[in-house]
């Protein structure tokens, strides 16, 4: 199973610490929730693991990966004028992150509520904004310098996948001669996935290894399904060779 904390003694303890220890206080889960309880396993992943939102937004930036919008903006700056960076973000709905407590599928009004009601709790000094569109398929993406890739994902939230706590419901494997594998027929679940793989940048069939997480998600009701990348890491800690 591919996740983040795959260095970890096993499954079952990876689990535990994933799932019975995170914080109770927090809204979602996330790298830098993990990161701190990771500390007493293996304190150099843990502290890959302990990165804000905002870089690892910054990563798939780079790579010019299909994302969502984000804001990443100082509390005393938003608080002078919200509607401003609320305008720079295009869904109707909305992600926050105030320093961990964070919630996703907010209004403008409601984004502002629980900024306004989580600010001091959460000591952040800056607030992040990302579009927010609900999550039909989530899973993560491994590419080894082989070439060879495993996709494992699941319908709905990505988080699970990362974290190792579900068995994926689906699985993709390209091994080192380049032929796919996938562990189901829907054909255009299949074109969705190949589709994911195809926007990491690539020379031919030769692609950036890596560690990868993507959601698909529909941004009109009537729409497609298009994928956004949310996280990318280059670490070999996250591959398989």
């Amino acid at each position: 199973m591919l996740s983040k904390g795959n260095n970890i003694k096993s499954t079952r303890d990876k689990q535990k610490f994933m799932v019975s220890d995170q914080p109770k206080e927090r809204i979602g889960t996330g790298m830098s929730d993990y990161a701190e309880v990771l500390e007493e396993y293996d304190p150099a992943l843990a502290r890959r693991l302990d990165v804000s939102r905002a870089e690892r937004f910054q990563r798939v930036k780079d790579l010019h990966l299909p994302r969502k919008e984000t804001r990443d903006i100082m509390i005393d700056e938003f608080f002078r004028n919200p509607d401003h960076f609320f305008d720079q973000i295009l869904s109707p709905l909305l992600y926050i992150n105030l320093n961990g407590i964070r919630k996703e599928g907010l209004t403008r009004e409601d984004a502002k509520e629980f900024i306004r009601k989580n600010i001091l709790r959460s000591k952040a000094e800056k607030v992040f904004i990302a579009e927010y569109y609900p999550v039909e398929y989530g899973g993560n993406i491994v590419i080894n310098t082989d070439q060879s890739i495993i996709i494992e994902f699941k319908k709905g939230s990505q988080g699970p996948i990362s974290a190792g706590t579900v068995i994926p419901e689906y699985r993709v494997e390209r091994g080192s001669m380049g032929v796919f594998h996938y562990s189901f027929d829907d054909e255009e679940l299949r074109k969705c996935i190949y589709d994911v793989i195809k926007q990491i940048p690539h020379d031919g069939r030769t692609y950036t290894v890596g560690y990868y997480e993507f959601q698909l998600v529909r941004k009109k009701l009537d729409g497609f399904l298009e994928p956004v990348f949310i996280d990318y890491d280059e670490d070999p800690a996250y591959r398989n060779n």
